[in-house]
């Protein structure tokens, strides 16, 4: 069983369900249809535990991200586990584009997190971190392109191939060294 929070049109419902996942949907705006429930997730019963859930890009945009992961604790299944994704504000872009870091995305983004604090939040609640990734993908470039847009009012399209060629290879390096502008934390039920 598989359990998506934030699943927007339910992109990795269908795909998993291709594999034999029997896939469930969360948003909290959307159309509901017979895998993807629409509503206030912490306020929905469920009836089963999941294998596998994914929260990508959800806790930053919740007033309470704790009642979230004591209720993911609840619906975790005994070797199951979550894959929580969020902006990293112990990122490298963060520190070096400060307010116009591409991921602050003020006024949607209400709560901020690194590593530090999600170690703390996810152990209070019970759960124990399995693995942690970071992922910048594309996010230099845009944090230039928004910086150059704010600031110097350029509108600076993406026609520069060689700076896109660059901006992936600083990507890359940036996850290396876990500065990466996305976190993943892989948990599960301690």
């Amino acid at each position: 069983k598989f359990l998506d929070i934030g699943c927007s049109n339910g992109y990795w419902l269908d795909k998993l369900e291709k594999y034999g996942w029997d896939c469930t949907g969360v948003d909290f705006i959307g159309k509901s249809n017979a895998k993807i429930r629409i509503g206030n997730f912490l306020e929905m019963d469920f009836k089963e535990k999941y294998e596998f859930v994914r929260m990508s890009h959800v806790l930053e945009h919740v007033v309470d991200p704790e009642k979230y992961l004591f209720k993911i604790k609840s619906l975790l299944d005994d070797k199951g586990e979550c894959h929580i994704s969020l902006p990293n504000t112990n990122s490298a872009c963060c520190k070096i584009f400060g307010r116009y870091w591409f991921n602050l995305d003020v006024p949607r983004h209400i709560q901020n997190f690194n590593f530090k604090n999600l170690k703390i939040l996810i152990e209070r609640n019970g759960l124990k971190i399995k693995k942690v990734q970071y992922n910048s993908r594309g996010s230099f470039k845009n944090c230039l392109l928004n910086f150059f847009s704010i600031f110097f009012n350029w509108n600076i399209t993406d026609r520069f191939y060689i700076f896109t060629a660059i901006s992936i290879l600083i990507d890359k390096i940036f996850d290396i060294f876990k500065l990466g502008d996305s976190i993943t934390l892989i948990v599960k039920n301690e």
